[in-house]
């Protein structure tokens, strides 16, 4: 993450948002971070106002808006931001890996 608090605000906000001994606990602090959604905000604020307003004038439900135009168009955006996510991921499990292995290894 770029802009990490630290381990023990980290420790409280899991706890507080997504609760303690939970597989979720370790997915979504990984996958929402604070360089994806600087991406995703700023692509979200480049969809056109117009191509929404005539599809609310077409009578277009909000739910199909969303499908149906906007992620379609932000589809890029979203296959980016997880590259990313999985990058980071990897790359924490790889220093891990490395760290047990070589401790293993030594003994």
């Amino acid at each position: 993450m770029f802009f990490g608090g630290g381990t023990i605000p980290y420790f409280l906000h899991v706890k507080q948002f997504i609760g303690l001994n939970n597989i979720w606990a370790l997915i979504i602090p990984c996958g929402i971070n604070s360089f994806n959604l600087i991406i995703l905000r700023n692509f979200f604020s480049q969809v056109p106002d117009d191509l929404i307003e005539n599809a609310r004038l077409e009578g277009v439900s909000r739910r199909r808006e969303l499908f149906d135009i906007i992620i379609p168009m932000i589809w890029p955006t979203l296959q980016v931001a997880f590259i990313g996510s999985m990058t980071v991921v990897f790359t924490a499990f790889l220093q891990a890996a490395v760290s047990v292995l070589s401790e293993l290894s030594s003994c």
